[in-house]
């Protein structure tokens, strides 16, 4: 049984090492998304998956020994280890500030020789005939930056 785990925790201590040095030498993102460190781990994963299916079939198909049962016990363990860990990080993730997003709405009208424009209900531009009495447009383009 040893052997089995022992196999196991050089497989995954192996994933975890070449995932830092990745990390290490390409960085921590890739512009638009996750970067290439996170394939590794995801990779190991889906390895370490199959090596357990494969290690579960012979283990009851063919012929069941110690080091089989510590891959097998090994792997379960991993496998609950990083399921557990992507359910909690899950349940940090606040998604509160998706839904408080304010939306400036920007109005205009033109009544007669009177043309004004409005963001979220204040003036900020007032023309009546050729005279311009308020415009704040300018003020409104720095505060956004």
């Amino acid at each position: 049984m040893k052997k089995g785990i022992i196999k196991a925790i050089i497989f995954y201590g192996v994933g975890l090492g070449v995932t830092g040095l990745t990390y290490l030498f390409f960085g921590a993102t890739a512009g638009h998304g996750p970067g290439l460190w996170i394939l590794i781990p995801f990779l190991t994963f889906l390895i370490g998956l199959f090596w357990t299916g494969s290690t579960l079939f012979s283990y009851f198909f063919k012929n069941k020994t110690d080091e089989r049962k510590g891959i097998i016990y090994s792997n379960i363990v991993v496998i609950l280890i990083v399921i557990g860990t992507i359910l909690y990080t899950r349940s940090l993730i606040d998604y509160s500030d998706t839904s408080d997003t304010k939306k400036e709405e920007l109005s205009a009208s033109q009544n007669g020789d009177t043309t004004s424009i409005m963001l979220n209900d204040k003036i900020i531009y007032l023309k009546i005939k050729d005279s311009v009495l308020v415009d704040k447009r300018d003020s409104f383009k720095e505060s956004n930056k």
